[in-house]
């Protein structure tokens, strides 16, 4: 769909004087939006019959959010939590350091054992 037609559809959706308005007398309406349509765009919304560009308008009407911005939100949320958790974490020893430099504590990290004496 051309930008015009786009424009014109969604700010109808969005207004409902602007609807009415380009309803009942197209022609006075689109004249009023300027240069924001092109030849070709006027001439198609002229020729669209009324019904058929109310049930285009009808269907363009405000949205619930898409998914992008529900998955950006929910990232978010999960960011948040993540972040709030941090504090409670236990630190983990990196490397070929030792768990406890004093060795008064049991390692976090037991690896095998093997199994104990019958």
């Amino acid at each position: 769909m051309a930008r015009g037609i786009e424009y014109v559809i969604a700010r109808a959706a969005l207004s409902g004087h602007f609807r009415r308005r380009l309803l009942r007398n197209r022609e006075a309406a689109l004249g009023r939006l300027g240069g924001r349509l092109s030849a070709v765009d006027r001439a198609a919304l002229l020729a669209i019959p009324t019904e058929q560009l109310r049930a285009i308008i009808d269907g363009a009407g405000p949205r619930l959010p898409g998914r992008r911005s529900l998955l950006v939100r929910a990232l978010a949320c999960f960011g948040f939590v993540g972040v709030a958790a941090m504090p409670s974490c236990v630190p983990v020893a990196t490397g070929a350091r030792p768990d406890d430099p004093n060795g008064e504590s049991e390692p976090l990290v037991t690896g095998i054992r093997p199994d104990g004496s019958p």
